[in-house]
């Protein structure tokens, strides 16, 4: 779960980390790189409000 907002429009399939900026980015594009790397294991990412 994160706390930074909803950036998945924005970030939804960057994988490459040298394109994310701020929080949000930054750790949706980890979870999508991670994801892009594994076959039996995914991150989902929950926005908490």
């Amino acid at each position: 779960m994160r706390f930074f907002g909803e950036c998945a429009d924005e970030f939804g399939e960057t994988t490459d980390l040298s394109e994310a900026y701020g929080e949000c980015g930054i750790i949706q594009t980890l979870a999508n790189s991670f994801n892009a790397t594994q076959d039996e294991i995914h991150v989902n990412t929950i926005v908490v409000d």
